[in-house]
């Protein structure tokens, strides 16, 4: 066999080798499960989070659109202070399609349910706008119109896109606690490769240790004990092998 034939030292470095190239196999896997680790952390970060976030700040321009309405109607007869107002919860408008808008590009998935939330916000804008105009001749009908049409719609929105945050919520907690997990698994993963790697190239090593030197030099010394002995006719192993066992047992 060629393996008897190796050096020493060769056989050594053959042992180096194995245990080098087990761990080299942990190394790969452990890259492997972070490069699928990393690419679920930044797909959260690219689209859970900033969805969730523009989901956020959507609802908070709905809060500010209802609170402008009611300052709108407040001032409604007072010129200065209606224009300013009503600038006021435009803005807020114009915030709530772009913060939906934002949390579509985030997330398309949501496409369908944003676009519904859209045409709510649209109806709410719209019976506003009715409200201000409306207490500009008669604050009471401005005020009971707030009362028996906004507010319902305005309560309408506000829980839908609620729902819809506590949802993007929910989902972001869940992929959390499954990249969590899925970290702890590849940490235990990792462990057991490199163990496993390190005990498999530590056996091979051992072995190759064991049985290309180890044995065939307790062969050749109880040959030699047996020569020393006076039996002449004993078989000297090992012998022919071109390694330094062999070169021993040529020698005796």
């Amino acid at each position: 066999m060629a393996f008897r034939n190796l050096k020493v030292f060769q056989k050594g470095l053959l042992a180096v080798v194995a245990v080098a190239a087990a761990a080299a196999v942990a190394g790969g896997i452990a890259l492997y499960e972070k490069k699928i680790a990393d690419h679920a952390y930044s797909s959260a970060l690219t689209h859970d989070v900033p969805a969730a976030v523009a989901l956020a700040r959507a609802n908070r321009q709905i809060t500010e659109l209802g609170l402008q309405t009611y300052r709108s109607i407040l001032s409604a007869q007072d010129g200065t202070m209606r224009d300013i107002v009503e600038e006021a919860r435009r803005a807020a408008d114009r915030g709530i399609h772009t913060h939906l808008q934002q949390a579509e590009t985030a997330l398309p998935a949501l496409a369908p349910a944003l676009r519904g939330i859209t045409e709510q916000s649209r109806q709410v804008f719209e019976i506003s706008s009715r409200a201000v105009a409306l207490a500009a001749t008669d604050q009471n009908a401005a005020r009971a119109f707030m009362r028996e049409t906004f507010l319902p719609a305005y309560q309408r929105l506000r829980e839908t896109i609620q729902n819809l945050t506590e949802e993007r919520l929910r989902a972001l907690d869940a992929k959390n606690d499954e990249l969590s997990a899925k970290a702890e698994r590849t940490w235990l993963i990792v462990v057991a490769a490199l163990v496993g790697g390190i005990a498999l190239g530590a056996g091979l090593a051992a072995w190759l240790l064991l049985f290309g030197v180890a044995r065939p030099m307790a062969r050749l010394a109880a040959a030699t004990r047996s020569l020393a002995e006076g039996r002449l006719d004993t078989e000297v192993p090992e012998a022919g092998r071109r390694d330094e066992v062999g070169q021993l047992a040529d020698a005796v």
